[in-house]
């Protein structure tokens, strides 16, 4: 068994030389972006690996990595015409296709997502299929039938097919260096003006913490090569005693340092930190009253999941079958990781919701994620029970006295206000998740 596996980790490290990425933006190396979005990695028949085996290898490529899986049609059409239009030839597969992440629930020929755990609900069996009298197998997309889908005993040893999660990707305004997304201001202002300026220009933007020599390092070697001969503000700060500094967004103390050579900052109180061009980007004190140029950094921004859509800072997603209130919830769990029907908890998120779908909600009903619970007319938000208190009902309306309702968002001359019906009604689900922190 050892020398199997030491005979796969030689194999990759040679397909790893091999194979170059040209999507660095979104996709770590080897991972190659599709053009629906989705991060593959693909050796071909140089690989040929059991089921179990690829799952291992798609997690030493990437910690969130394994063999491919589909939650929307999108995805699944995606990655079908990317396959068919350019490994479509059966002489690249030598064992009639690739591993995907799909496996059998013992012996019943359902089949569950292995990295979720979740029901496979988008599926593209070849017709007959799955018929494996075993138990426990697996799925692969078979080229003989344009990548169609059968079950095999997860024991064969085929090709694999890899995914990640897309890195989160930073505003147009800022460039990715490491992990953190930074923005180089033309302007100069005072230290407290460029925080507020930071602060306004994205969320959670502040001027730039450099709290670890990796970041150190990595920031300066992008000055060198981009900071256009200027001084630049952090977000360091004298506070309380003479040459103590703290980072401003946390408080933390300023414990790794990068002052110019054996230099001491000056005696005078209330100063900040600048990065010198002159020093190549070491540090210097300045009076937080001077003017400078200002570095700003903030996270990469997250990304949606497949098919939803950025509203505010959270996602959502517009069903296209009307449905009860029961199957909705359902639709969304497994749409998204901690999908759900769309909670609105507070006045921004209604207004927010409201002004997408009275442009985008093609005149429908939508569930969201309020039931009535245990009293009449008393409703709480599904997923944490905590009591509906901002409201949004059609006029002055009073919840009808049914019992076991749920809430939904009407359309018309209501304008996506609210009104209640048995959760046995049907309409369409308008799901929730929160961005994927993926970087």
């Amino acid at each position: 068994m050892f020398a199997k596996e030491f005979v796969i980790f030689l194999l990759l490290i040679i397909i790893l030389g091999i194979f170059s990425s040209s999507n660095a933006k979104s996709c770590d190396h080897p991972f190659e972006e599709t053009p629906g979005g989705k991060c593959l990695f693909n050796p071909m028949g140089v690989l040929r690996v059991t089921w179990d085996e690829g799952q291992r290898i798609c997690r030493w490529l990437n910690e969130n990595g394994h063999l491919v899986e589909f939650n929307t049609y999108e995805e699944l059409k995606d990655v079908t015409s990317c396959l068919n239009e350019h490994y479509g030839s059966c002489s690249n597969w030598p064992s009639g296709g690739v591993w995907i992440g799909a496996v059998e629930v013992a012996d019943t020929n359902e089949f569950i997502w292995q990295s979720t755990n979740s029901t496979v609900v988008v599926a593209n069996w070849i017709q007959g299929q799955p018929n494996g009298p075993s138990s426990g197998d697996a799925a692969m997309m078979n080229c003989e039938f344009s990548f169609e889908w059968m079950d095999k005993e997860r024991d064969n040893v085929l090709p694999i097919l890899c995914e990640m999660p897309p890195r989160a990707q930073c505003p147009p305004e800022f460039i990715p260096v490491g992990e953190t997304c930074y923005y180089l201001g033309n302007t100069t202002v005072t230290w407290d003006n460029a925080q507020e300026f930071c602060k306004v220009l994205a969320p959670h933007g502040k001027l730039a913490e450099l709290e670890t020599v990796e970041e150190i390092y990595s920031v300066t070697e992008f000055l060198l090569s981009n900071g256009n001969n200027r001084h630049y503000r952090i977000g360091a700060e004298e506070r309380g005693r003479d040459n103590s500094y703290e980072w401003a967004s946390s408080g933390k103390p300023v414990l790794v340092t990068n002052w110019y050579n054996d230099y001491s900052p000056n005696s005078g109180t209330d100063d900040t930190i600048a990065l010198d061009y002159t020093l190549k980007f070491r540090w210097m004190d300045e009076e937080r009253d001077n003017v400078l140029p200002i570095l700003c950094e903030m996270p990469p921004r997250a990304q949606c999941p497949p098919e939803f859509t950025p509203v505010g800072e959270t996602c959502y997603y517009l069903g296209d079958t009307p449905t009860n209130w029961e199957t909705a919830q359902e639709i969304c769990s497994i749409l998204a990781p901690n999908g759900k029907l769309a909670e609105l908890e507070t006045t921004e998120e209604i207004y927010a919701v409201t002004e997408f779908l009275l442009s985008n909600g093609n005149d429908r009903n939508y569930w969201i994620g309020a039931e009535e619970r245990g009293v009449d007319e008393y409703y709480e938000w599904a997923s944490s029970g905590k009591t509906v208190f901002v409201t949004n009902w059609w006029h002055s309306y009073s919840p009808n006295s049914e019992m076991d309702d749920a809430i939904y968002l009407a359309p018309g001359i209501h304008k996506y206000r609210w009104d209640d019906c048995s959760r046995t009604c049907t309409a369409y689900e308008l799901c929730e998740a929160d961005p994927a922190e993926l970087s």
